[in-house]
């Protein structure tokens, strides 16, 4: 049997990524994790994918353990799982999997800043203002404050997913999964005010004004 080269299955792999109908940000996200991992074995390994061991991914995670956060040595992990389950499941290049059984990484829990009363205040004054700069950024502090939505989320929101009469928008989030967020008055408000400017706005008709 001829050895196949890891970029080659890794080549492949993305293929069946990109088949199965993945976000482009995702098989991005693999892409990235499958070259670190290209960069970071032994060349015999590179050029023979099968000789991959087990022994050779965790000398292999605890060096990139030196110089990337816990939760970026858990992406790797997540997704070289996969990587090596499809490997071995579905084109049976690399068998058994060397993966299997492998521990995870610990992540500690990371400890998110809340905002000080203040701080807010601070953050809407400096929205302050009439033109449309002003009124799309207070808008759209006002929405993430109200709504706790991703920025990612809040980026790819389209006007006609807003419902200003019923308080409400419709966002997609991670995993293309979609939710309805309600909002307050004062979101309400401050994207009403937006909207009125946003449509003299040349630029209108593109996404992101």
């Amino acid at each position: 049997m001829l050895a196949v080269t890891l970029d080659d299955l890794i080549k492949s792999w993305l293929i069946d990524l990109r088949g199965r109908n993945l976000s482009a940000k995702t098989v991005s996200t693999y892409g990235g994790v499958a070259e670190r991992l290209v960069a970071g074995l032994p060349e015999r390994c590179v050029k023979n994918a099968a000789e991959i061991s087990r022994d050779e991914l965790r000398e292999y995670f605890a060096r990139i353990a030196q110089t990337r956060t816990p939760g970026g040595v858990s992406v790797d992990y997540r997704a070289l799982q996969q990587f090596f389950k499809w490997a071995d499941e579905i084109e049976e290049e690399i068998t058994p999997n060397p993966m299997a059984k492998m521990r995870p990484p610990m992540v500690p829990e990371p400890e998110t800043r809340v905002l000080r009363r203040e701080e807010i205040k601070a953050l809407r004054k400096a929205c302050e203002g009439r033109d449309f700069k002003a009124r799309r950024d207070l808008a759209a502090i006002s929405l993430l404050l109200d709504t706790g939505v991703r920025r990612a989320e809040l980026s790819g929101l389209l006007s006609e997913h807003v419902s200003i009469e019923r308080r409400e928008a419709y966002v997609t989030g991670k995993g293309r999964r979609s939710r309805i967020v309600p909002f307050g008055y004062q979101t309400a408000r401050a994207l009403d005010r937006y909207e009125r400017v946003r449509k003299a706005h040349k630029n209108a008709h593109l996404p992101g004004y």
